[in-house]
C-alpha cells in the first residue's frame, strides 16, 4: 500500500498464505481499516439447521379425533416395559407426523434488529460523505461527514436502547425470557452458541459429522477415565453405617407406589411447551393436546417401570450439545461442557420417582438436619445462611473458622 495517510501496516513471514491487502474506508472513523486475506482451511460458519415440528396447519380437533381412533388397549395388554413403550411411541408418533410433520429449518439470527431503514439510510449517506471528503480534501466536506457520523452514532445508541426497552416491557412477568434478553444485551448469549469448527491435533475439524464424533468420543472417554479413577466401595461397610446412624431405631421400608390415570393426565398437562425436545422430536404440546387419551397407556407403562424396577433404554438416549466454558479459549473437548436433552416422558418418570423418594425421606425424618438439597423449603440460600450464621457465632466467641471446599471438576 502506498499512501501518505496510511499509518497501519501488516507484517508477515509467510507471504505465500497472504493476499489481497486493501484499505477500506468506514463511516464510523476518520481512518481507514486495512485488511488482508489469509488462506485457511477453516470453513465459513453457515446457517444453523434445526429439525422442528410445524404446527402452522395443525387442526387440534382432527388430531385428537385421530388419537381417539388408535387402539391403545394393545399397549395396555403388554407386560414388558420396553415393548409397551416402543409400541406406544410408534402409534403416537405416526399420528404426530401426520398432523405436525418434522421439517428441516434454517435459523438466521439478526445481528442488529434495531437497525431500521432510517438508520441504514443515514449510514449510507455518512459513508458517501466520507468518500467525497477523502477525494476533495475540503474541510467543509470533512465537517459535514463528522457531523453526520456523530448523528448516526447517537441514533444507533438510541434505537438500540428503545428496542431493548420495548422488548423488556413486552416480557414483564416472564423471568426466563427476561434473563435471556438481558444476557443478550450483555453479550453473554454468545457463550451458548456452538462454534462451527474446533481445533484438534494442530488442525481444524469443520464437518458437522466429524465434530459430533469428536465430542462423542471425548465425553465417552472422560466418563471412562472417571470410572477407572474411582476407588472400590465397601458395600458392607456402607450398609453397616446406614443401619447404625441413619436408619437407627427406624422400622420403615420404601416401596414405589403405582400412579393412577388422573395423576398421569395432570402430569401431561403440566408439561412446558417451550422446552426443547429430545431425539424423538416429541414436545409437550402434542402430549398436552392428547393428555386425556394417552393417560391410560402411559400410566400402564410408568407403573410397569415402577413395579419391575426398569428404566427403558429409549429414555436413556439424549441429545448432547457441547458448549464452550469460556469464549476466550479455543473450542475443544476439555474446554467444553455437555448439555443433555432427554425425552419429555423420561423427565416425567424422573419427577414421579423423585417425588415418592422425597416424600419417604421427609415422612420418616431420614434427612440430616444439615442437608439442604432435595428438601422442601431448603435450597442453596438456606445452606449459605446456616453456614454464615455458624461462622459469625464462632467469630463472636473469638474462635477461628476453617472451611473445606470441594471442587467438583468432572460434572457431567
Amino acid at each position: 500500500m502506498s499512501s501518505s495517510t496510511c499509518i497501519d501496516h501488516f507484517f508477515t513471514n509467510s507471504v505465500d498464505i497472504c493476499s489481497k491487502v486493501v484499505s477500506v474506508p468506514v463511516g464510523f472513523s476518520d481512518h481507514n481499516i486495512i485488511a488482508v486475506a489469509r488462506k485457511t482451511k477453516v470453513s465459513k460458519a453457515g446457517s444453523k439447521l434445526i429439525y422442528k415440528r410445524i404446527y402452522k396447519k395443525i387442526c387440534e380437533n382432527a388430531f385428537v379425533e385421530d388419537m381417539n381412533k388408535i387402539q391403545w388397549n394393545t399397549v395396555v395388554k403388554l407386560t414388558h416395559t420396553e415393548a409397551a413403550l416402543q409400541l406406544f411411541m410408534q402409534l403416537f408418533l405416526s399420528t404426530c407426523d401426520k398432523h405436525a410433520p418434522i421439517r428441516k429449518l434454517t435459523v438466521r439470527t439478526t445481528k442488529a434488529p434495531w437497525l431500521d431503514l432510517e438508520l441504514r439510510s443515514c449510514m449510507t449517506e455518512r459513508d458517501q460523505l466520507k468518500k467525497a471528503a477523502i477525494i476533495s480534501g475540503s474541510s467543509a466536506d470533512w465537517q459535514a461527514y463528522r457531523s453526520l457520523r456523530n448523528k448516526v452514532t447517537k441514533m444507533n445508541k438510541l434505537k438500540k436502547k428503545q428496542y431493548y426497552q420495548s422488548k423488556i416491557e413486552e416480557i414483564k412477568g416472564d423471568s426466563k425470557t427476561l434473563w435471556r434478553t438481558l444476557n443478550e444485551v450483555m453479550g453473554k448469549d454468545k457463550m451458548n452458541r456452538t462454534p462451527s469448527f474446533i481445533e484438534s491435533g494442530g488442525g481444524f475439524i469443520t464437518k458437522p459429522q466429524d465434530i459430533a464424533n469428536y465430542f462423542n468420543n471425548y465425553f465417552i472417554g472422560k466418563v471412562d477415565t472417571i470410572r477407572n479413577q474411582m476407588l472400590p466401595v465397601n458395600g458392607k461397610l456402607s450398609e453397616s453405617l446406614i443401619k447404625q446412624h441413619i436408619m437407627y431405631d427406624k422400622k420403615c421400608e420404601f416401596d414405589f407406589t403405582n400412579i393412577n390415570t388422573e395423576e398421569m393426565e395432570k402430569l401431561l398437562l403440566s408439561l412446558q411447551c417451550d422446552k426443547p425436545c429430545g431425539y424423538e422430536n416429541l414436545d409437550g404440546k402434542l402430549l398436552q393436546l392428547s393428555a386425556r387419551i394417552v393417560a391410560k397407556p402411559l400410566c400402564h407403562i410408568f407403573n410397569l417401570c415402577l413395579n419391575e424396577g426398569v428404566y427403558p433404554q429409549m429414555w436413556k438416549i439424549a441429545k448432547v450439545t457441547p458448549l464452550p466454558k469460556n469464549s476466550k479459549e479455543s473450542f475443544t473437548g476439555p474446554s467444553s461442557r455437555p448439555i443433555s436433552i432427554f425425552p419429555a416422558l423420561s423427565k416425567l418418570m424422573e419427577g414421579i420417582v423423585f417425588k415418592q423418594i422425597q416424600h419417604y425421606f421427609s415422612e420418616n425424618s431420614i434427612n440430616s438436619e444439615f442437608q439442604h438439597a432435595y428438601k422442601v423449603g431448603y435450597s442453596t440460600c438456606t445452606a449459605l445462611t446456616q453456614l454464615t450464621d455458624d461462622w459469625l457465632k464462632q467469630i463472636d466467641r473469638k474462635l477461628m473458622v476453617g472451611t473445606v471446599l470441594l471442587h467438583m471438576m468432572f460434572c457431567m
